[in-house]
């Protein structure tokens, strides 16, 4: 098992965005939502994404934090389909704002590219 591309064994045709992973290497609903439980960042260091940030130079982080397919890195009303639900690891967003802030980043707290506010 295994996904970025692949699926048991399986290749998504040469063009084809991981978007298209669940319908093009036909993965039912049942195993991609098993897939979210083992949801599991062994090797994400929030404190390293923000300095790296910060020494690069940059203003603020963005973090994509509901993937095209629904899946949320926090607790939502609209669904269960998130971190909190379905991982024990569902702390990510909030070490990454934790660490933004450390360093005094801005950090867009919603869907617009053109507000936020400082952490």
């Amino acid at each position: 098992m295994q996904l970025a591309g692949e699926w048991n064994g399986r290749q998504l045709p040469v063009g084809e965005s991981a978007e298209w992973a669940m319908q093009k290497l036909e993965i039912s609903r049942e195993e991609y939502r098993r897939l979210a439980r083992q949801f599991n960042p062994a090797c994400f260091d929030a404190e390293a994404w923000a300095q790296l940030a910060q020494d690069a130079g940059m203003k603020y982080l963005a973090v994509t934090a509901k993937h095209h397919d629904g899946f949320a890195l926090y607790h939502s009303e609209v669904s269960g389909y998130n971190t909190i639900h379905f991982s024990l690891y569902y702390y990510v967003l909030f070490f990454i704002l934790c660490f933004c802030q450390h360093i005094v980043m801005f950090h867009p707290n919603n869907y617009s590219l053109l507000s936020g506010r400082p952490c």
